[in-house]
């Protein structure tokens, strides 16, 4: 999240990119900071089903549990800067998004995260 605050976004694809391979690897199912980066990347890059299925993940899972102020804080904020003004500029492309987001599979999830990265990491 800090590369991708700080405008890096090859270092925020990486990031999530290593994130989500090792989650992948160990079946780690907590993703949520991995799915919003890359909801994010897509969103910058004006991919609307791929970002809203992303973001519709990784907001479920952030709401499953109590965090502190400040990752509340830095979650709303690049929710905010990055999915927002995707969000209301196609709202109903953008909850039929979040709605598939939420109903796929752990391995499809991954990879579509993945190829948002760098497609060649989702084979």
């Amino acid at each position: 999240m800090a590369c991708l605050l700080a405008d890096d976004q090859d270092g925020a694809a990486r990031a999530a990119a290593a994130m989500l391979l090792m989650a992948r690897q160990r079946r780690v199912t907590w993703i949520t900071y991995g799915l919003l980066v890359t909801a994010a990347l897509a969103a910058r890059r004006e991919l609307t089903d791929d970002a809203a299925a992303l973001y519709g993940r990784a907001e479920k899972l952030f709401d499953a549990r109590v965090r502190y102020p400040s990752e509340q804080q830095a979650f709303r904020r690049l929710s905010e800067r990055d999915i927002e003004n995707l969000r209301a500029t196609q709202p109903l492309r953008w909850s039929l998004g979040v709605e598939h987001g939420q109903s796929m599979g752990f391995d499809a999830l991954i990879d579509l995260a993945l190829d948002t990265c760098d497609p060649a990491l989702a084979r």
